[in-house]
C-alpha cells in the first residue's frame, strides 16, 4: 500500500492493488447445447448491468451436476461479480451481489470476494470499479482480438484502486447512490419521452387517414394500388461494386431510418438499356419485399444516376394521388393491416399484394395539405429525436462527473 502520485487522489486517501484486498474465482464454461429449462442459474455477460446491479431478466440454466463443486461459485451479498471478456466497451463492467444466490457463473465473468471488510467496503470497491471502467481504464488496456477483449485476473490483481478510512468509504458511497437515484429517475423520464416521441407519427397518421375498411368521409374515394399506379417492378440482380463501375446500386441495407447516405452506396456494372429500365427518379417509391424489413418503403426525392437492387420493388404513381401522399399512407396502420396476412408472422410483400392494396384517396388538395402537415410532424420529430440523443450524452457523462468528483473527494 502507498500513496500514488500518478492519480489525482485527496491527501490522507491509500491505495492498494486489488489482488492484496480480494479472493479472485473465476467462472467456467457451458456450451448453450448443454443448456437446461430448469436448473441451476448459470450467469453471463448480459446479467451484469451497466448499472452496477445484477440483471436476472434472463437467466440460463446448467444441470445441478454439471460441475461437482457447484456451490463453490455461490455468491453471497458484498460479492462483486466482473466482466473479464467482452466487446471492448463493455468490457470491466461490473455488479454487486446484494441478496445470496445459488448459482454458477460464465468464464468471462470473474468473482470477487473481499478479504477484510473492516478495510474496504464491498460498495467502495464496486464504485471503484465502476469508475475505472468510466474513464476507460478497461478499455485501454484489455487485451483485444477479433470482435472481442479480455481483461484477465493477472492484470485485474495489479490493479489500483483507492482506499480512504472506511467511514469515508461509505459516506462517499451514500453520496453517490443518491446521486445515481436522482440520475435514474432522469433516465427513466428521458425514455418515456423517448418511447411517446416514437408513436408520435402513428398516432397522427392514424387519425389522419380514414381506414379503407370502413365508410370514407365525404369526397374521399377508395382506389387500389395497381389504380393509380404503373406495374410494380422487381430490381435488377447484380453484384454490388465498391468501384465506381456503373451507376449508383440502391439495396435493402442502404436504407436506415427512412433516409439514405447516397455516399455509402455502392455502385453495380450496368449497360444503358439496363440502367434505363431500373433507373431511379424523383416521386418512386421502393418497397422491401423480403428480410426483417419486409414491407418499409423508401420515397426518392432527389437522388444521383441509380438503379436498385432486386430485393426492392419500385412503383411510380402515375394518375389520381401524390406519390408523397400515397409514400405517407405507406407509413401507417392501415397499410400495415393490408400486407400483414392472418396468422402470419411477419408481413409480406410482393408484386401481386402491392398492387392489390386499397388507398382513400381525398382530393388534389386535401392531400397537398396532408402531406405538408405530415412533413413538418415529420421535421419536429426530427429535431425532438436530436434533442433526446443530446440529452442522453448528456446524462451519460453526468454519471461519469459524479463517479469522478467521488474520486476527487468532492462528494
Amino acid at each position: 500500500m502507498g500513496k500514488s502520485d500518478e492519480r489525482p487522489w485527496p491527501e490522507g486517501w491509500q491505495t492498494a492493488r486489488l489482488g492484496n484486498l480480494v479472493e479472485m474465482k473465476s467462472g467456467f464454461a457451458c456450451a448453450k447445447s448443454k443448456l437446461v429449462s430448469d436448473g441451476v442459474a448459470h450467469l453471463r455477460p448480459f446479467n451484469v448491468g451497466r448499472n452496477g446491479e445484477i440483471d436476472l431478466s434472463e437467466v440460463y440454466h446448467i444441470p445441478a451436476d454439471f460441475v461437482a463443486n457447484i456451490a463453490d461459485y455461490a455468491l453471497e451479498p458484498g460479492d462483486v461479480l466482473f466482466n473479464n471478456t467482452n466487446s471492448v466497451e463493455l468490457v470491466g463492467k461490473a455488479v454487486i451481489v446484494r441478496e445470496p444466490l445459488c448459482c454458477g457463473f460464465s468464464n468471462h465473468l470473474t468473482r470477487l470476494r473481499i478479504k477484510g471488510r473492516a478495510y474496504l467496503d464491498p460498495h467502495w470497491l464496486l464504485l471503484a470499479l465502476r469508475q475505472l471502467w468510466a474513464a476507460g481504464y478497461f478499455a485501454a488496456r484489455c487485451n483485444r482480438w477479433i470482435g472481442q477483449a479480455g481483461f484477465n485476473t493477472g492484470m485485474l490483481a495489479e490493479t489500483e484502486i483507492p482506499v480512504p478510512p472506511l467511514d469515508e468509504q461509505r459516506h462517499i458511497v451514500a453520496r453517490v447512490e443518491a446521486c445515481f437515484a436522482r440520475l435514474a429517475e432522469a433516465r427513466r423520464l428521458h425514455e418515456a419521452i423517448c418511447r411517446e416521441t416514437d408513436t408520435l407519427v402513428g398516432m397522427v397518421l392514424t387519425d389522419i387517414f380514414p381506414d379503407p375498411a370502413k365508410e370514407l368521409p365525404d369526397d374521399w374515394q377508395i382506389k387500389t394500388v395497381a389504380e393509380i399506379s404503373g406495374p410494380p417492378q422487381y430490381g435488377y440482380t447484380q453484384s454490388a461494386k465498391s468501384d465506381p463501375v456503373g451507376p449508383k446500386f440502391l439495396r435493402i441495407t442502404d436504407i436506415q431510418d427512412g433516409q439514405v447516405n447516397w455516399e455509402t452506396v455502392p455502385y453495380c456494372e450496368c449497360d444503358e438499356v439496363t440502367c434505363d429500365k431500373y433507373r431511379l427518379g424523383p416521386g418512386d417509391i421502393v418497397f422491401a419485399r423480403s428480410g426483417a424489413t419486409t414491407g418499409k418503403t423508401f420515397l426518392l426525392k432527389e437522388c444521383p444516376n441509380a438503379v436498385f437492387a432486386s430485393y426492392l420493388i419500385r412503383l411510380r404513381i402515375q394518375q389520381d394521388a401524390l406519390p408523397e401522399y400515397v409514400y405517407w399512407f405507406f407509413q401507417s396502420r392501415y397499410y400495415w393491416e393490408q400486407i400483414t396476412l392472418r396468422g402470419a408472422a411477419q408481413p409480406n410483400m410482393n408484386a401481386r399484394i402491392l398492387g392489390g392494396l386499397k388507398v382513400p384517396i381525398p382530393d388534389d388538395d386535401t392531400q397537398g395539405r396532408i402531406v405538408a402537415y405530415l412533413d413538418g410532424i415529420r421535421a419536429q420529430v426530427a429535431a425532438l429525436r436530436q434533442a433526446q440523443a443530446a440529452a442522453a450524452e448528456e446524462l451519460a457523462h453526468l454519471e461519469q462527473s459524479i463517479l469522478a468528483r467521488a474520486f476527487r473527494g468532492e462528494l
